[in-house]
């Protein structure tokens, strides 16, 4: 799958907000956040958020630096850390590593 990527935007972070992840995979949605915040998170500069688009459609999203670390990593900045997720219809169908 050709992705192409861009700087997440607050329409795009609203819709994102909004995915609802079934078993296992729950713990990835933002509705244990209040909105608001969820939204301020996503699209603020420092946690450096991006979309991912296969052809005009939204598929997930990325993020560089410290938000893609795993709490309690032994971290010391000599790697770029990444994060991201795949829409919840994307989920279990072995497409992590693409």
């Amino acid at each position: 799958m050709h992705l192409t990527f861009q700087p997440l935007l607050l329409a795009t972070a609203h819709e994102i907000t909004t995915w609802i992840y079934p078993p296992p995979y729950e713990i990835y949605g933002y509705q244990q956040r209040p909105r608001v915040t969820a939204l301020a998170y996503l699209t603020a500069p420092e946690h450096r958020f991006y979309a991912a688009y296969h052809r005009t459609d939204l598929v997930g999203f990325r993020s560089f630096g410290a938000d893609g670390r795993v709490a309690g990593g032994d971290y010391d900045g000599r790697y770029l850390d990444t994060g991201g997720g795949l829409r919840p219809d994307l989920t279990g169908q072995g497409l992590g590593r693409s």
